[in-house]
């Protein structure tokens, strides 16, 4: 018996089922972010993202609060 460490992520193992990865480069882009950088005044609020979202998948932002997740998307 394997001893597993408890985290707060989803064990593939126990749904039995694969992992499945998704290959951006084979993948439409509906959103590209080129290197975007966000100032308020003097203060910068966003650093050189940089993203590809694919078309017809369902993308996830998650992050701390204040971490600019709502201001990438108003941009």
């Amino acid at each position: 018996m394997q001893n597993e460490t408890a985290s707060h992520g989803i064990n593939f193992d126990a749904l039995g089922r694969d992992r499945q990865s998704l290959d951006l480069a084979s993948e439409s882009v509906e959103l590209e972010v080129p290197g975007l950088n966000l100032f308020y005044g003097a203060k910068q609020a966003l650093f050189d993202v940089r993203m590809n979202i694919p078309k017809q998948r369902v993308t996830a932002f998650i992050g701390p609060s204040g971490c600019g997740k709502s201001t990438l998307l108003r941009c």
